[in-house]
C-alpha cells in the first residue's frame, strides 16, 4: 500500500537506447530528451553531454560498443543522470525507469548485461529498473502494474544477486 502511495508521487521515465541515441521520456510532465549519447570529460570535469560533445575529439559513446549494450559504465551512468535532470524539475522520491534496448545487438540481452544495466540506471539516481523487450510502449496507455509482470524487474532479482 505504501509503495502504491509513493509511485502516485514518483516520476517514471520511459528509456530507449540505441547506438546514437538516447531518448528519456518524463511520463508525469510529457518532458523529452532526446541526444546522442556523447561525454566529453576532461581533467576528471564533464565539458559536454549530448551534440555539444561532438566537437571534442576526446568525446566517448559508450553506447557504441558493437557486441555488447555499453562498454563504460561511469560515463553510460552520467549520461543517464543527465537525461533525466534535464526532464524533471524536482521531485522527493527516486524515479521508475523503464528501459527499452532499442540497439541490435547479436543476441537478447546477458543476464550480466541485465545487471548492469540495473546499475546504471540506480547510479543515475533510479530506485526501480524495469527492462522491457518488445514493441515500443503507448505512453498514454502504460500500465506499470502489468509491465512489470512481464518484463526484467530489477528490484526482484536483487535478491538473487545478493
Amino acid at each position: 500500500m505504501f509503495s502504491k502511495f509513493i509511485n502516485k508521487f514518483t516520476t517514471t521515465f520511459y528509456i530507449q537506447i540505441w547506438d546514437n541515441r538516447l531518448k528519456v521520456t518524463n511520463l508525469n510532465n510529457g518532458n523529452i530528451y532526446d541526444d546522442i549519447p556523447l561525454i566529453a570529460i576532461s581533467d576528471e570535469k564533464i565539458q559536454a553531454i549530448g551534440k555539444e560533445a561532438s566537437v571534442y575529439t576526446y568525446a566517448i559513446n559508450p553506447f557504441s560498443h558493437k557486441r555488447v549494450l555499453f562498454d563504460d559504465f561511469e560515463t553510460a551512468s552520467m549520461i543517464v543522470r543527465y537525461a533525466f535532470e534535464q526532464t524533471i524539475r524536482r521531485n522527493f522520491f527516486s524515479p521508475i525507469a523503464i528501459v527499452q534496448v532499442k540497439k541490435q545487438l547479436e543476441s537478447q540481452l546477458t543476464s550480466i548485461e541485465q545487471r548492469a544495466l540495473c546499475e546504471v540506471m540506480t547510479n543515475a539516481g533510479a530506485r526501480e529498473t524495469i527492462i522491457y523487450d518488445g514493441v515500443d510502449l503507448d505512453m498514454e496507455t502504460i500500465d506499470y502494474e502489468k509491465l512489470r509482470e512481464v518484463s526484467f524487474c530489477c528490484e526482484e532479482q536483487v535478491k538473487a544477486w545478493y
